[in-house]
């Protein structure tokens, strides 16, 4: 079908443009106060500047200690609970602020890390694209779920990617590579933060299926799938 790949050209071109506008905007709002002092340090083996949310903040263990103990240099704005919507709209000079101080070191990451999208779904924002299971439709509804996740966090990932993909010509001079991971099949059993007891975050998904009817942790799970 000739129309669909135009329309994703179309989207990605468009997602490109946002993402430049974006990061322009926000490197020029830094120039006005960029602190006049210079900073030194050798190159490392490996510099990777790190934007995300709790797959990269995470309490005790998480991707980018790991990749650390691989001998990878680290700079990270992620915070656990940060939104995909945050990361591109409204923190986005904190990765502008990242490349300033490593450009400044005279060093050039060999890649950006992206985790995101996870926060803008896993409370009560799961519950629109939820159907009762005691209605006639099916678990999911399939409308919701295209116009929230294809559409809006297709589009603020995509206004995102081009953002950081302009950061890195602004302050590298290249296309830096970018990557980005996807979650596993959700299990939406409960569990918090190391077993979410007391004031640790969770359980996220498991309180918007029950509001809807869906007891049963294996139908919960494949509703997640």
């Amino acid at each position: 079908m000739p129309s669909k790949p135009r329309k994703t050209t179309r989207a990605a071109a468009g997602a490109i443009a946002r993402g430049k506008k974006l990061a322009d905007a926000v490197v020029a709002a830094r120039r006005k106060s960029r602190p006049t002092q210079g900073l030194t340090g050798a190159g490392p083996r490996g510099l990777l500047i790190a934007e995300g949310d709790s797959w990269f903040d995470y309490p005790l263990n998480d991707v980018l200690s790991k990749l650390e103990d691989l001998g990878w240099e680290v700079e990270s704005t992620a915070h656990r609970g940060d939104t995909l919507e945050g990361m591109a709209y409204d923190q986005l000079d904190r990765t502008a602020a990242i490349c300033d101080k490593v450009k400044r070191r005279a060093q050039t990451p060999h890649a950006f890390l992206i985790s995101g999208g996870g926060n803008d779904l896993a409370g009560q924002e799961l519950i629109p694209l939820l159907n009762h299971k005691k209605s006639r439709n099916p678990s999911l509804s399939a409308k919701a779920v295209e116009a929230v996740i294809n559409d809006r966090l297709g589009d603020v990932m995509g206004d995102l990617l081009g953002a950081v993909r302009r950061l890195g010509q602004i302050y590298f001079q290249a296309d830096i590579p970018i990557f980005i991971h996807g979650y596993d099949y959700l299990v939406p059993d409960g569990r918090g933060v190391l077993g979410g007891w007391g004031p640790l975050p969770g359980p996220w998904l498991r309180p918007s299926l029950l509001r809807k009817g869906y007891d049963d942790l294996a139908e919960g799970a494949a509703i997640m799938r």
